[in-house]
Formats: C-alpha cells, structure tokens, sequence
C-alpha cells in the first residue's frame, strides 16, 4: 500500500451495517478497503467535476471576451 495516514471517523450505526452488507456482498476484505474505495471513487468524480466546471467557467470567459470585443468594434464610435 502506498504512503498513508491513519485517522479516526465517527461513522453512524446505520451506514456501517450498509458498509459491512457491501463488504460481503462485493468480496472486500475489511471495512477499511470499503471506505477507501468510497473515498477514490468519490474523489476522482469530485475531481471530473470540478475540471468540467473550470472548463465552463474559462469558455464562459472566452465568450464574454469575444463580446466585449465585438462591442468595442462594432457598437462604439
């Protein structure tokens, strides 16, 4: 395993008997395995997200660009 850290969560009764159903239900070997998987998975779509809106908010900027442009050109004399 690569480099980590150990730390302690508070995790409510009701999540944990769905963590431990998953564990048996998908082969995991331990709740730890579980939770890491949860956190990856979440991580890299919270990632996929994030560069989806940094791409939306830089096309947004090239638009406005290109308008303040075209007012400058065309609309202003």
């Amino acid at each position: 395993m690569e480099d980590s850290e150990k730390i302690t969560i508070r995790i409510p009764k009701r999540d944990l008997r769905y963590i431990d159903l998953i564990m048996r239900l998908d082969g995991y070997s331990s709740r730890s395995e579980v939770i890491r998987t949860a956190i990856r998975e979440f991580t890299d779509n919270r990632v996929d997200f994030l560069l989806e809106k940094i791409e939306k908010l830089e096309k947004t900027e090239e638009k406005r660009a290109r308008l303040l442009e075209f007012e400058s050109k065309y609309l202003r004399k």
